[in-house]
């Protein structure tokens, strides 16, 4: 899924800056457009990261590819110099923290369990959906 996807970014954005590489710089970005696209594989139509295949009481590794995309895609902000792409991801990023703590937790004011399928409703917390 998108974990790959994440590496590449990350590793693109941060190689584009810090060598002035515009190659790497521009291929950061369109991996990151495709990543935030709301018809991109992983993504639903109002851009929450949808669960994939598996049943959403198991815990498997799938989970945690979600929050791989997630963590490296928030990492790669500081190295974009386009803003409105760094703004872009720090949206799909709150969009992604509003479903996981409203739409699939245990509690949407305190939560302290999430699940694994991020558009809801919460009905099991697995260990990988702590991730």
């Amino acid at each position: 899924m998108a974990d790959n996807q994440a590496l590449y970014i990350a590793l693109n954005a941060q190689l584009g800056y810090l060598t002035h590489n515009s190659t790497a710089t521009e291929l950061a970005a369109v991996a990151i457009k495709k990543a935030l696209a709301p018809n991109a594989p992983w993504n639903n139509a109002q851009g929450i990261i949808k669960e994939g295949r598996g049943d959403v009481s198991e815990s498997d590794d799938g989970i945690g590819f979600k929050s791989i995309l997630i963590r490296y895609l928030q990492k790669s902000v500081p190295w974009i110099q386009d803003a409105e792409l760094a703004t872009a991801i720090t949206e799909y990023v709150n969009i992604q923290y509003y479903a996981l703590s409203h739409l699939d937790s245990d509690d949407n004011t305190h939560p302290r369990k999430f699940g694994r399928n991020w558009e809801g409703p919460f009905t099991v917390s697995t260990d990988h959906a702590q991730l």
